[in-house]
């Protein structure tokens, strides 16, 4: 079953307007019932309805994809830090340390 078939939409509009004052987790919490084992399920179940809306709506991939060119920040770790990168020679070029 869907989620907005488990009635879920209603969660996922009050996640997307940000018009709340507790936890998802507790607002998640008054949508269980048979079809909606416990909170998590609910929350995944909005996040669902929430990228399936942000997929479809032009205007909201483009506030998305703003935001994240304006705020967005990548952070890399190296796995083994006394391995050789393949990117040495390039950083070293470049001035990096």
């Amino acid at each position: 079953m869907i989620a907005r078939e488990k009635g879920l939409e209603p969660l996922a509009e009050m996640i997307l307007s940000g018009d709340f004052n507790e936890s998802l987790e507790s607002l998640a919490k008054s949508y269980i019932s048979e079809e909606v084992e416990n909170e998590k399920i609910a929350l995944e179940g909005a996040n669902d309805i929430i990228a399936e809306k942000v997929s479809e709506e032009a205007a909201y991939r483009t506030k998305l994809r703003n935001e994240i060119f304006e705020k967005g920040l990548i952070e890399t770790v190296a796995k083994d830090e006394e391995a050789k990168s393949v990117y040495e020679k390039l950083l070293f070029l470049r001035g990096a340390k």
